[in-house]
């Protein structure tokens, strides 16, 4: 646009997940960031952190049922990686999921699971096994459904950067995210020496002024 440089993030993170790359920092005249965590209050715990703790939770019910309620595309394969990576398990999922993943193992990305309804996941089913499923469904339930059905025991959790703020009524809250928190949006902003922040999709306002408050003329999409 007449020799000046735009950049859009959408919805992005520096660091690396166990499925994709982080995002590298674009130099840019006008910048439009996403501040889904845009408060300062929003800043995750270190990643390796939250991986152990959610490894030693796995491990210590392996003789359960453990359900991770996921989005069906982004966060699920994540999940599954990490049972896969961090925990030598292979999870059950839905025919949703699956279908995704398919797509994710097309492009490089190797993962183990076993879709509801095969035999794979029959005899996984017969022991204690985990599960990533829609996190619509993860509920009270839905949890004493399972128990019944497989005389066992069943824990459900979810990952998200909202788990430092809510609990959705699940067993255990671990804030692993798609998303970048606080200080990796302000990183970013000032990384990009960008003349001009438009902030959107969150907390555009308190974004806004935060990044104005360390000398960036920025200002909430309207």
């Amino acid at each position: 646009t007449d020799g000046a440089k735009c950049v859009y993030t959408g919805d992005f993170k520096l660091a690396d997940g166990l499925t994709t790359t982080g995002a590298g920092i674009i130099e840019c005249d006008t910048l439009m960031i996403e501040s889904t965590y845009g408060l300062p209050e929003y800043v995750f715990p270190e990643r390796e952190r939250v991986l152990d703790e959610m490894e030693k939770f796995v491990k210590s019910h392996a003789d359960d049922i453990i359900i991770f309620g996921s989005y069906e595309v982004g966060k699920a394969q994540e999940l599954i990686k990490f049972l896969n990576s961090h925990c030598s398990v292979v999870p059950v999922v839905n025919r949703k999921i699956s279908k995704f993943c398919k797509v994710y193992e097309k492009h490089g990305v190797k993962l183990e699971y076993a879709e509801a309804g095969t035999h794979e996941a029959e005899e996984l089913m017969k022991g204690g096994f985990p599960a990533v499923l829609p996190r619509k469904l993860i509920n009270a339930e839905f949890k004493s459904m399972m128990e019944h059905a497989h005389h066992r025991k069943c824990y459900t959790a979810i990952a998200t950067g909202w788990a430092l703020k809510y609990s959705y009524g699940v067993d255990r809250m671990f804030a692993l995210s798609d998303h970048a928190d606080f200080r990796q949006i302000c990183e970013y902003a000032e990384g990009s020496k960008a003349k001009k922040v438009i902030c959107m999709h969150g907390y555009e306002e308190e974004l806004a002024t935060n990044l104005r408050e360390r000398g960036i003329d920025a200002r909430p999409f309207k």
